[in-house]
């Protein structure tokens, strides 16, 4: 099994950071990995709210599935789904509020299919998902301004 926490903090209130992180039409704006999201059903604070997430790699759209599982909103979030390459995973937001600060930790776990090729392929990609991370969190900051 894969699996990636990641800490970032936003110079943000806990309600803008809550809002971004919970509303569609925002969510494309700061996860750059993405082309787009289709067949949403949000926003992204209660069970069963989700989508498709699209990507675009060696000329050919991806789709990943994503829904709330559990939502203390504010809190924490659950969510589960499959990612663009049909990989089941499970992830976990929390947000955590101090002196004006939010915390944000992303845990995302997932199934390596595919035998060895596929702990090959998760150890090279593992960097890459990283850096995506952090670039995502980077352009949320700055959509939090």
């Amino acid at each position: 099994m894969g699996r990636i926490i990641e800490t970032v903090e936003f110079a943000a209130p806990l309600d803008r950071v809550w809002k971004l992180f919970t509303d569609p039409a925002d969510w494309v704006k700061w996860n750059k990995e993405w082309t787009s999201i289709r067949d949403v059903r949000g926003p992204f604070d209660h069970p069963g709210a989700g989508y498709t997430q699209v990507m675009r790699f060696l000329g050919r759209e991806w789709l990943g599935r994503w829904e709330v599982v559990a939502c203390e909103p504010r809190v924490s979030r659950r969510v589960a789904g499959t990612l663009p390459l049909g990989v089941p995973f499970c992830g976990h937001d929390r947000f955590q509020e101090s002196d004006g600060m939010t915390r944000v930790t992303v845990e995302v776990e997932w199934d390596t299919p595919w035998g060895w090729f596929g702990r090959v392929l998760e150890f090279f990609s593992r960097p890459l998902m990283r850096r995506q991370f952090r670039s995502n969190a980077r352009s949320a900051a700055q959509l939090l301004g």
